[in-house]
């Protein structure tokens, strides 16, 4: 609807855009700064923001300049799971058995990133 109403043969800001194409903005480039150093620190966060501010663009950049060989990485773009779904969502990002309970699927979780790190190198 949008290409036709403006004459476009297709849309101009798709989300499967090449990162090296995006325009980094000022707030891109602060968002890529701060996971860089959240790399260097191998923290955890939760990204948030406005629809159409650049989140899944920016993680996909980053996660591309990952080295797939010492990184893991869990995407999951649904915001309004509970905590039992958002295991169960990292549980098989992780490619671990099925576990009904939470705190089942908690402790292997742990196990799961603990097992990528002292067994295979790999930081999550």
């Amino acid at each position: 609807m949008i290409e036709a109403h403006f004459g476009f043969k297709k849309m101009p800001f798709p989300k499967e855009i090449k990162t090296s194409l995006m325009f980094e903005s000022f707030d891109i480039k602060e968002s890529f700064t701060r996971l860089q150093l959240l790399k260097q620190s191998r923290g955890i966060f939760c990204m948030t923001g406005e629809p159409g501010a650049g989140k899944t663009s920016v993680l996909r950049k980053f996660v591309e300049n990952l080295n797939p060989q010492t990184h893991t990485h869990c995407y999951t773009p649904h915001s309004t799971i509970n905590r039992n779904d958002l295991y169960r969502q990292i549980n098989s990002l992780l490619n671990l058995p099925n576990r009904i309970r939470k705190v089942d699927l908690f402790a292997q979780i742990q196990k799961g990133i603990t097992d990528l790190y002292e067994h295979q190198g790999k930081l999550l």
